[in-house]
């Protein structure tokens, strides 16, 4: 059975291996900027790896996987395990959806950093609830904040993955096609 290319669903040991290096950079970069990578106002760096599903949907598995294991190192767990994981989940379906019709690298990534940026109300939820405060005004106010962290973040990230990609071909790296 044949699958489109640059699907999620096809996944191979190529894949696994990528991804796997994907997970563990994006997990090493957010461990290791600790504190400006968790809580209300947070710059992750690591979150410029969610431009990979602009060039191949197959990275959704390594990023998924960096995410949940970088929050499994939060003050926050085993909540930000959840809402963390949704968050960069939900976000990298939808610029997947946007990429089968959206072929514009730059395009692509500029709505992969509003798409990221607008769904980090799930990550203000996350501090509503868990503050002693009222939710809303915490809510409105972390939504804020991590808005515009996370499309700061993104948007920085652009031509770093921009630049990277004409290097390395991020495409053809998971489709094993790479041309020296």
């Amino acid at each position: 059975m044949k699958t489109r290319k640059g699907s999620i669903g096809n996944l191979t040991l190529r894949h696994m291996a990528i991804n796997s290096i994907i997970a563990a950079i994006y997990i090493v970069l957010t461990v290791l900027l600790r504190p400006i990578s968790y809580g209300p106002v947070q710059f992750r760096l690591s979150e410029v790896f969610n431009h990979l599903v602009v060039y191949h949907s197959g990275y959704f598995y390594g990023v998924v996987v960096g995410v949940l294991i970088a929050n499994l190192f939060s003050d926050f767990f085993p909540f930000d395990l959840i809402f963390g994981v949704l968050h960069t989940a939900v976000s990298l379906l939808i610029t997947i959806v946007i990429r089968r019709k959206v072929k514009n690298e730059w395009t692509l990534m500029i709505l992969n950093a509003f798409v990221f940026s607008a769904n980090m109300f799930l990550i203000a939820i996350e501090i509503a609830l868990l503050s002693k405060e009222a939710f809303w005004p915490v809510f409105w106010i972390s939504w804020g904040q991590l808005f515009l962290s996370e499309l700061t973040v993104m948007l920085i990230g652009m031509p770093l993955m921009y630049l990277l990609n004409r290097r390395l071909h991020f495409q053809a790296i998971l489709e094993g096609n790479r041309a020296s």
